[in-house]
């Protein structure tokens, strides 16, 4: 039987290994990666404990005793997310490991009834289809487009009143100084994923291969103030230019985007 609640802070493992699942491992699967994965989930172990404590929320779907799913979600005062509103809860992540079970359904009814019980005006969601939070299952629950969200996504909205304000985007690309004589590389990492370590942590060690000519700089966005501060919760830069986004990227990916960089 599907069963639904809120997940106590002492058993954030149940959720843990339901996040790789969602990506193509095998497709970008490099050596090492058990390693960074499970650093990974270490370090959002510790992110989530700290949200939790200022008011995160968990919804994890069970069948049985087994956790097929859940939902995290955010007050938006918070989120570290590229989103701006006002009396709103923010979805950063939904993951079903088992489709078409009525799953996912349920955990985003169960982040609306919570979000109303706290006296939340709406929720919002950043979505960047097919291989991001998908549209579908939130505009059958009545989220509607209120803008893009980056270059690629789009910000949905579930109002919970009748004169709720819309949230909008507000990611931008960092500033960021040029060495000269060097290529820099500039990493904006949250520990909010154990794919985002696993990508940071990649990096890192190409970046090592290559010795005194590339020089790492490192900026953390745990905090919502920093992640506005800067303009991105996550992204990956070699003198300006995106290499490493969202997606697990590939080390020859990496190796090659530091080469070009050093000729120009």
């Amino acid at each position: 039987m599907l069963r639904v609640q809120l997940l106590p802070p002492d058993h954030l493992w149940d959720i843990l290994d339901l996040c790789p699942r969602q990506t193509d491992q095998k497709a970008t699967w490099e050596p090492g990666d058990s390693g960074r994965y499970r650093q990974g989930q270490h370090r959002r172990v510790g992110f989530l404990a700290r949200k939790m404590a200022q008011g995160a929320r968990l919804q994890v779907a069970y069948l049985d005793d087994t956790a097929v799913g859940f939902i995290e979600y955010y007050p938006i005062e918070i989120a570290n997310l590229e989103l701006m509103g006002q009396e709103i809860v923010v979805i950063w992540c939904m993951c079903v490991h088992q489709e078409r079970q009525g799953i996912g359904g349920a955990l985003l009814q169960a982040c609306l009834d919570d979000s109303r019980a706290m006296g939340r005006r709406g929720v919002a969601v950043t979505c960047r289809d097919p291989v991001w939070m998908p549209r579908p299952i939130f505009e059958r629950a009545g989220f509607v487009e209120v803008g893009p969200a980056g270059r690629s996504g789009a910000v949905l909205f579930r109002p919970l009143v009748a004169d709720a304000s819309p949230p909008r985007w507000v990611g931008r690309k960092p500033e960021m100084k040029p060495l000269p004589g060097y290529v820099a590389v500039d990493i904006y990492h949250t520990d909010r994923c154990p794919l985002h370590w696993r990508n940071t942590a990649l990096v890192r060690e190409v970046a090592c291969q290559f010795g005194d000519h590339v020089f790492c700089r490192e900026h953390w966005t745990d905090d919502r103030e920093d992640m506005l501060h800067y303009g991105t919760a996550y992204g990956v830069y070699a003198n300006g230019r995106l290499i490493v986004a969202g997606p697990p990227v590939q080390k020859a990916q990496v190796q090659q985007a530091l080469f070009e960089a050093l000729l120009t």
